[in-house]
């Protein structure tokens, strides 16, 4: 049987490593000579390149209350190859959400599409808290072309009762439903009627955060001490009976 020592095995495993990294090192300058494959600059162009072979849609675009919008998203989808893109203007984050706010956005959605009608697909928001405007603010949007809902926005939860009249309705004109997911506190808005509060009560105290740090600590140091404080107090000799 062959037999080697520590000394030799780590001789021979570092000879073996740097043969395998100095014989890549070489494969990989061969390689790079004989290649075809574009490397730095170059594969970035040629990524780009295949890129724009293909016929691209963006599902979910914006478009914004200032005046470089909409040129600057026809330039960044022109520099992508990007044919049309469905856009939508969301309500402002922790806004009440109230039907002229997500009208102005639905107008602001619907000047950009007459303006460029071969670029821009509309989408329209709503929000569940007033039904009858958002159902009223749907017909009228999809009258005027839109094809579905941007998002949804996070005014209610998705789960809230006062979503399904809107949602039966995109189902019923076969349209794109895109729900905004919840965030932050008082982000969601709640029915009052059905949850017996108007918001979802998320929120940090830290002084009760480091009141359960403590409490914690205590139970737990409790549960490791009392235990040993019992068993040191046994006297080995008395606990032993012999008969």
């Amino acid at each position: 049987m062959l037999r080697i020592n520590r000394r030799e095995f780590v001789a021979n495993t570092a000879a073996s490593a740097a043969g395998i990294i100095l014989g890549s090192g070489l494969m990989g300058f061969a390689s790079k000579e004989k290649s075809d494959i574009p490397s730095g600059e170059s594969k970035k162009e040629s990524l780009m390149q295949e890129v724009m072979k293909y016929r691209k849609i963006d599902t979910h675009a914006h478009v914004y209350f200032s005046e470089d919008s909409p040129r600057t998203q026809i330039d960044f989808a022109d520099r992508l190859g990007i044919e049309k893109l469905m856009i939508s203007r969301p309500m402002v984050p922790f806004s009440k959400g109230l039907p002229e706010e997500f009208r102005k956005c639905n107008d602001l959605v619907l000047r950009c599409v007459k303006q460029h009608p071969d670029r821009f697909i509309g989408m329209l928001v709503v929000n569940p808290t007033y039904g009858k405007e958002s159902l009223e603010e749907i017909k009228r949007c999809v009258d005027a072309g839109m094809v579905g809902t941007g998002e949804l926005y996070n005014h209610v939860k998705i789960n809230d009762p006062s979503f399904y009249p809107i949602i039966e309705k995109f189902i019923d004109l076969k349209m794109i439903i895109l729900m905004h997911t919840a965030i932050g506190y008082a982000r969601v808005k709640l029915n009052p009627h059905d949850y017996y509060m108007s918001f979802v009560p998320v929120g940090w105290h830290w002084e009760i955060v480091i009141l359960l740090n403590i409490l914690t600590f205590l139970v737990v140091s409790l549960v490791l001490l009392l235990p040993t404080m019992v068993i040191a107090g046994i006297n080995p000799i008395k606990a032993i009976r012999f008969d």
